[in-house]
């Protein structure tokens, strides 16, 4: 009997060609937040902070490794109140060897006709090494974590009336002394107002937002010419669609506290590092760049609070350094995990101690400390440890032409053990738009190709990282030629003979969504299938949506009509681009998921899809995620989008 059942399965492999029959892990072990979170290393070299998030919960971890965990101390991360919602951590910071500042976001649920939102907190602690640890809450966000260094954060706090920025004693001084304040924003505690510490850590610049009427943003230096309050205005000019100042978005101070340090549109349209001088108001030329890619940001040493390097990405996130010494010490330390991709995350007061995060084969992401002086590296932990080495995918550079010409990069994710021949697909095209995706471990196209599907992410017109021209060539193009751009991806993916075409299902979230719609509407010859998390299915009423939520000269309602369209003057080809509008083309079934408390895409553009769908007469599921927000941060909800995705394409796009 078990030579009969060889010789059939032979057979049947032979007919069908090769069966997936590897079991796959199950939703939780992608679904699960990161164990780790937001690692840092103490300025001493000998603790690491964390957030860890598990089973639900979040916590604050402090753990000095090498030593018994009797040294580690733990908290859980919960506002002073009752009912409060959990806070969701954003980031973590050493302030001094004995204290920490975690920043986090609480989304207050909609109720009574309210939309939800968001508002800003600060968690202050310190004393981990006494059984009684200090503990402070406070709404707000920081502007510099370590100050002037001697312990004290610079830290944007909100009032009743006011915004005001403090040099915070964490945690013991319990009252604020205010160093600068400015109109509070209605809402929740919102950045209208971004400060900058100079060379020495003090207060030296500042960015504000002005109107309405007529937006706009104004940087101001502190200095004996300010006048009355001790502000001078340097530049004003209206503000750009993202809030910018028009041709310079500043990120702080290098060594000269009379220049300020931002980001210009540089060589051939791309994002640079430029100057501005404080004195004059003039902006010098471009400085630093990187051929074919955008600078998105820099890195600040948080001992000086001086930018040392520049962020940019290839295929990946690299660090252009200014400090010599920094780049020697990154080498080095990356040097000691060969055959991982490894970044530079925070390192100690002597450049000794280097924390890392790692991925590579086998690795979902993990956490290490390097000691240069010995040479020594110690893994910390592990970001993704229910997930087995043996399901991590490979993921490839994968660049084609659209059909226009334009040279696209994207990503292509491959199932283990299987031959990349006619292989299922997911096209999963990034939210934004105005973003990209890299190399690296993606929790969700890995949950994908660990079921046999390959997966394939396209950087399409419209994408950041690129250069202004590439991303404005998508602007007015959500669902012509961005979406075109997809489906020349899929016949690229598809000639090589690595996808078969009558098996591809298309699957994003937030613009990904809108782009999952607008595959099954408007080209739904191409999909079998497609799935949408909180994607946006009615063009006139996101925009309606952003006027009357910020109102109509609103940075993001400007935005919104520059990349969407204008809701008047592009009323027509609006709706024609709209999935709701265009429900009656669909063949695919389609599956809807959005957030309850989603802030940034109302849930009634899932809502509103769904009824169109149903009335249409096509076939539909809708799945409402409870007390979720936009960017899928719940651990309970991220597995159910798993659970539910899966059941979806195994009935109608099964990996075998």
């Amino acid at each position: 009997m078990r030579l009969v059942f060889l010789v059939v399965v032979g057979l049947v492999a032979a007919l069908c060609g090769p069966v997936w029959s590897a079991e796959p892990p199950p939703p939780q072990a992608h679904g699960r937040l990161p164990y780790m979170a937001f690692a840092e290393i103490s300025p001493d070299g000998r603790r690491v902070a964390y957030i860890r998030q598990f089973a639900g919960g979040r916590e604050l971890v402090v753990i000095t490794p090498g030593e018994t965990r009797r040294s580690a101390f733990s908290t859980a991360l919960s506002l002073n109140f009752p009912y409060a919602p959990p806070p969701k951590p954003k980031s973590l910071s050493w302030v001094s060897d004995e204290s920490v500042v975690v920043e986090h976001t609480v989304t207050l649920p909609p109720e009574k006709g309210k939309p939800p939102e968001d508002f800003d907190g600060v968690f202050l602690y310190g004393r981990f090494e006494d059984p009684i640890f200090e503990q402070q809450q406070l709404w707000g966000y920081v502007v510099s974590p370590m100050g002037s260094g001697r312990g004290y954060p610079l830290l944007a706090l909100a009032d009743k009336h006011s915004l005001f920025l403090t040099e915070y004693d964490a945690p013991n001084e319990k009252k604020a002394v205010r160093l600068d304040v400015a109109p509070r924003p209605a809402g929740g505690v919102a950045r209208a107002v971004l400060w900058y510490a100079g060379p020495d850590g003090r207060l030296r610049a500042r960015s504000l937002m002005t109107g309405p009427p007529t937006p706009s943003l104004q940087i101001q230096v502190l200095d004996s010419a300010g006048g009355k309050n001790g502000w001078r205005t340097v530049r004003q000019t209206s503000s750009g669609a993202g809030g910018e100042i028009k041709g310079f978005t500043p990120l702080g101070f290098e060594d000269d506290a009379n220049r300020l340090v931002g980001v210009i549109e540089g060589p051939g349209r791309r994002a640079a590092v430029a100057d501005l001088d404080l004195t004059t108001g003039q902006i010098g030329p471009a400085r630093v760049s990187v051929d074919g890619y955008d600078i998105s940001g820099g890195v600040v040493d948080r001992f000086t609070g001086r930018i040392v390097g520049y962020v940019y990405a290839d295929d990946e996130e690299r660090i252009r350094w200014t400090d010599a010494g920094l780049a020697e010490m990154e080498r080095q330390a990356r040097a000691l995990l060969p055959g991982k991709r490894a970044w530079a995350r925070s390192w100690s007061r002597d450049r000794q101690s280097v924390l890392l995060s790692a991925e590579g084969p086998g690795d979902p992401g993990s956490i290490w400390i390097v000691r240069l002086a010995n040479g020594e590296a110690v893994k910390v932990g592990d970001l993704y440890p229910a997930v087995p080495a043996a399901s991590v995918a490979e993921m490839k550079p994968f660049r084609y032409t659209a059909r226009d010409g334009l040279e696209i990069s994207g990503y292509l994710t491959l199932p283990p053990s299987r031959e990349p021949r006619n292989l299922p697909l997911i096209l999963m095209p990034h939210g934004g738009p105005a973003s990209r995706d890299t190399l690296g471990f993606d929790w969700w196209a890995q949950a994908l190709a660990a079921r046999g599907y390959a997966v394939l992410q396209p950087n399409f017109r419209g994408s950041s990282g690129f250069g202004a021209v590439f991303e404005e060539a998508g602007h007015g193009q959500w669902g012509a030629l961005m979406q075109s751009d997809l489906s020349d991806a899929l016949g690229a993916v598809v000639g090589k003979g690595i996808a078969d075409p009558a098996r591809v299902c298309i699957v994003g979230a937030s613009y990904g969504g809108y782009a999952a719609l607008a595959g099954a509407t408007l080209t739904p010859d191409l999909y079998r299938c497609a799935i949408s998390v909180a994607g946006v299915g009615d063009l006139p009423a996101i925009i309606r949506h952003s006027r009357d939520a910020r109102g109509r000269e609103s940075m993001a309602t400007r935005y919104w009509s520059k990349a969407i369209g204008d809701p008047v003057a592009d009323a027509d080809r609006l709706l024609k681009v709209s999935p709701r509008y265009q429900a009656g083309a669909a063949r695919a079934p389609i599956l809807l998921l959005h957030g309850r408390d989603d802030t940034v895409v109302p849930l009634s553009q899932s809502t509103d899809m769904r009824d169109a769908l149903k009335a249409a007469g096509k076939t539909v599921e809708f799945a409402e995620l409870e007390a979720e927000d936009h960017h899928l941060r719940r651990e309970t909800t991220r597995t159910q989008m798993l659970s539910l995705t899966f059941d979806f394409l195994a009935r109608y796009n099964p990996a075998d």
